[in-house]
Formats: C-alpha cells, sequence, structure tokens
C-alpha cells in the first residue's frame, strides 16, 4: 500500500477534491465556471472550513505514509495558483496555522524548498504599495519557519542597501565649526551687519554631522577612504560627547509594550533635540555603531585585501567600543 503507485493516486484524489471545493466555492459566490476563479475575490467561510479539513487530512495521509511529505503543500501551491491574491489571503491563514508542522523533522525538509518558491511567488504577484500587510505576513512566515543561518535569508555576498538614503534638511544657520565654544552664548557681526548666534551655528553644525553618520552606517565601504574615516572619526566623536554630557529627562527603566516602531528615523532639524532626550533613540543610534564597529574589524569574506585598519583605527574602534559597552557609560548616558 506505500508503492510510489499509490501514493501517486491518494496525491490525485486530494487534488481532485481540492478542485471540486474550488468549483463549488465558485458556483456559491458567481455560479460559472472554474476559469472565472482568477478573477474572483470572494471566499465563503465554508471553502475555508472545507480547506483547513482537506489539509488537515492530507497531514494525517501523510503521517500515515500514505502519501510524501510534499502533497499538503502542494495543495497549497494549486490553491495559489488558481486563485486571486484577494482569495489567497484568506487561504494563507491556514498556511499560518500549520507553521508548526511545516517545521516538524517528518515535514520540514522535504517541503522547505517548496514552500520558500512558493512564497516567492506570491511575493511577486503583490503589489508594493497596496499589499504591504500580506506581504508582511508571508515575510513573517517565512522567518519564523526557517532557522537564522538558513542560507537563503542570508547576505551571503555581502552587499549594502545603497538605496536606505536618509534625507536631512539643509540648516538655515552656516556650518561653521567652533574652536572655542563657550557655555554662554555668543553673538558675531558679519560684513553686513547681520547678527548671528553661535550657539545655533553649533546646534546646526551638529545636526548635519549627526545624521551624516546614518549614510556611513549604510554605506561601511566608505570608511576605508582617508577623508571620510576622519570624518566618521570626528563626527563619531562629537555624538557620544553630547550623550554623554547631556543627561535624559524622566527616562522610563521599563519599556512599554505598546511602545511604536519605526523603520525609519525622522531628520526634521526640529525634533532632533526631543530625539536626543528619547532613551530608546540613543540605545538605537549606539547599537548602530556597535554594528559597524564589529564590520570594521572582524574578517569579512567579501573585504578587499587593502581594506584593512592601521593600528590607530584599531585602537579608537576598541575604545570607543568599550565606552558605549561600558555600564558607568550607560548609567550617565541614561542618567540612572
Amino acid at each position: 500500500s506505500n508503492s510510489p503507485e499509490y501514493r501517486t493516486a491518494v496525491e490525485h484524489a486530494f487534488r481532485s477534491v481540492l478542485f471540486s471545493l474550488m468549483e463549488q466555492q465558485l458556483e456559491t459566490t458567481h455560479g460559472t465556471n472554474l476559469d472565472d476563479m482568477e478573477t474572483s475575490t470572494f471566499v465563503t467561510d465554508q471553502f475555508l472550513t472545507n480547506v483547513r479539513n482537506l489539509i488537515g487530512f492530507a497531514i494525517e495521509a501523510v503521517h500515515s505514509e500514505l502519501a510524501a511529505a510534499t502533497m499538503p503543500v502542494y495543495l497549497f501551491n494549486d490553491l495559489f495558483t488558481y486563485t486571486t491574491i484577494g482569495i489567497s489571503e484568506h487561504i494563507f491563514v491556514v498556511m499560518e496555522e500549520k507553521a508548526s508542522i511545516w517545521r516538524s523533522p517528518i515535514f520540514f525538509q522535504s517541503v522547505k524548498n517548496v514552500l520558500l518558491r512558493m512564497c516567492n511567488d506570491l511575493l511577486k504577484r503583490l503589489s508594493k504599495t497596496q499589499k504591504t500587510v500580506f506581504s508582511g505576513r508571508i515575510l513573517t512566515f517565512l522567518a519564523q519557519l526557517f532557522p537564522l543561518n538558513e542560507k537563503s535569508g542570508l547576505n551571503q555576498i555581502g552587499h549594502f542597501n545603497t538605496e536606505n538614503v536618509t534625507k536631512i534638511t539643509k540648516p538655515k544657520q552656516p556650518i561653521t565649526p567652533i574652536e572655542e565654544p563657550e557655555k554662554e552664548k555668543k553673538m558675531e557681526v558679519d560684513e553686513d551687519g547681520e547678527i548671528h548666534d553661535l550657539h545655533q551655528k553649533s546646534s546646526a553644525e551638529f545636526y548635519t554631522n549627526f545624521w551624516i553618520l546614518q549614510d556611513f552606517f549604510s554605506k561601511p565601504f566608505q570608511l576605508w577612504e582617508r577623508t571620510s574615516w576622519n570624518n566618521f572619526v570626528h563626527n563619531t566623536n562629537q555624538v557620544l560627547d553630547v550623550f554623554t554630557n547631556s543627561q535624559l529627562d524622566n527616562v522610563k527603566t521599563v519599556a512599554s509594550s505598546d511602545d511604536a516602531f519605526f523603520a525609519k528615523y525622522l531628520t526634521s532639524e526640529k525634533l532632533l533635540e526631543l530625539q536626543l532626550n528619547d532613551v530608546t533613540f540613543r540605545q538605537n543610534i549606539l547599537v548602530q555603531f556597535l554594528i559597524i564597529f564589529q564590520y570594521l574589524v572582524l574578517p569579512v569574506k567579501f573585504k578587499q585585501p587593502q581594506q584593512t585598519l592601521n593600528e590607530e583605527q584599531s585602537q579608537w574602534i576598541k575604545k570607543t567600543t568599550n565606552q558605549i559597552n561600558d555600564v558607568n557609560f550607560f548609567k550617565r548616558l541614561l542618567s540612572f
């Protein structure tokens, strides 16, 4: 009963039932033939229940060695192939419900490539602007399914996302470094007799230097060039000095589970002072520093032979990393 011919017959039987269910779904909603399933968007609760039951029976058939482990997944593949994105989005709920089953030893090795290909095909069909939630569900499903070291999810070539650009506004005040900063505001008069505030110049300079760091974070290969490295060191020291000397007000020691997460920073010049007073914001920036330091120090497969640090650079990274990791530094930073 476990012969390949028998398993093939079982698979054909399940697929016949599946197409019968799809015809019933279409007749209920449109009353036309199966070809119109490609334009249908409405799905009945009964159809979802029937699909859920059929997949359950298919999984039991696999456990009973009556069918190949890939058979339940191929049923999903048929469903996604012959239905619209609207219906596929509803059916995907059943796929998500069975995530723990796909990860089990009896299924995972056999179905992982089929699932990956099927999900990628679905993602290609989705609109990048209108189906973002469904795209996120598919990616979350894959992230839960595969281990962190899965090759298909790793950036093995070492490419950087150079399209990730952090836009900043042009400061209204000219960016002129102040050689002798003072606590009190100083005023200067230009050739036209216009009075400028040196403190505002310093703020404008810090704003620009602070957000320029994001360009180094997204494209760290720039740092192998001497001028870029010097700018990075200067800006990093400036930011850490501000973090150390400017204590936070009303810091929450326990993060709320309802805290919002934003994938991109807001870079308005008016917001920077508020952002610098946010403990989570500071922590995110410090983690970015640690990530780029790790990239610079550790051996990376696709680094060029000339992309190595000299002794002075290595010592600066070591000192700065220790400063960030130092408990006392964090205590001063968070003003605990």
